[in-house]
């Protein structure tokens, strides 16, 4: 235990019981005062450890964006659903956010052989994900799960072993569908595959866009998309519905 009585926060990862974290002192001790500026001094390091420390620009003192996003879409179609989320992701941001977008229908297929000298689609995507502070997904529903070009970018992300460019990434996910279900089934594989790649996905508000008709209705998205940003400080990715999601048109 530190000298100065607060017990150090043993989980480096988000933890739901933030009594456990830095900073955390015991009711009793003298210290009791400052235990919620240290719990959410601590929370904020480790749930949005992407923020950037640097607010104000050293050289020319205008404003720097705080927080980096990449937006992923998991479909190449044209006019699709699921990218249309993101470009109003991208429209709505707050000026303290910057939503990138990389096409991934551009890196080739995923093969091991290419691993000794890799290709410079995949090399430049690498670095992409790395430099972001978190991922947003908009993962559309093909049989069940997510769509094969994102599962492919999900590959060469994780590749070669000992580079997991998706790394401890915070992310969101969200998706559209013609179908009744939006898209559930494909967000719940892909969370369970973020275990896999140490991710920690963001679980609530959630965005399942259902029935969609190849229009984003931005009245109705834009008030639930800001919940979703207020909710997880990672510039709007997802705002709950009551209907479940399916495939669809991507």
């Amino acid at each position: 235990m530190p000298e100065n009585g607060a017990q150090k926060c043993p989980f480096p990862s988000p933890h739901r019981d933030q009594r456990l974290h830095q900073g955390w002192v015991p009711a009793r001790h003298p210290l009791r005062n400052k235990q919620k500026s240290l719990r959410d001094s601590c929370y904020k390091h480790s749930r949005l450890s992407f923020l950037s420390n640097n607010i104000v620009s050293q050289t020319t003192g205008e404003a720097k964006p705080r927080v980096r996003i990449l937006g992923i879409s998991g479909s190449s179609r044209k006019g699709s659903y699921n990218t249309a989320l993101l470009e109003a992701a991208k429209e709505l941001a707050p000026e303290s956010v910057l939503i990138e977008t990389y096409d991934i229908s551009n890196l080739p297929l995923y093969n091991q052989d290419l691993e000794a000298k890799m290709p410079p689609q995949v090399t430049e995507f690498k670095s992409k994900v790395k430099q972001a502070d978190a991922i947003l997904f908009a993962a559309p529903e093909h049989n069940y799960t997510i769509t094969a070009v994102m599962k492919n970018a999900i590959e060469w992300g994780n590749r070669p072993p000992n580079d997991n460019s998706w790394d401890s990434k915070p992310a969101a996910i969200m998706s559209a569908s013609s179908g009744p279900r939006g898209g559930a089934r494909a967000q719940l594989h892909l969370r369970q595959i973020m275990v896999d790649l140490d991710m920690h996905p963001i679980n609530r508000p959630q965005l399942l866009v259902a029935n969609e008709d190849g229009q984003v209705r931005r009245e109705h998205e834009t008030h639930r998309l800001a919940d979703t940003r207020d909710a997880t400080e990672i510039a709007h990715p997802t705002s709950r519905m009551d209907q479940e999601s399916t495939a669809g048109p991507p």
